[in-house]
């Protein structure tokens, strides 16, 4: 729902990733729970949390300029 209303307010900008900010706390979750996986499932699971940080940091960026360049306007 936050993606839908980001982009109705502010088009295809990339101020859309505040929307992935939400991923904050499946991060965290993630990060604890590989200690109690067992198996392969635990490198599934460092995947996954590494494609997820980069993608928020990439988003931080993003987000980051945006507002950057929004409060030099």
């Amino acid at each position: 729902m936050l993606m839908v209303v980001l982009y109705s307010r502010f088009g295809f900008s990339k101020i859309l990733g505040l929307g992935h900010f939400l991923w904050i706390p499946l991060v965290t979750y993630i990060a604890v729970s590989i200690s109690d996986a067992c198996g392969l499932y635990p490198a599934n699971l460092i995947v996954l949390l590494i494609t997820l940080f980069v993608s928020l940091v990439i988003d931080v960026r993003d987000v980051w300029g945006y507002l950057k360049d929004a409060t030099k306007q």
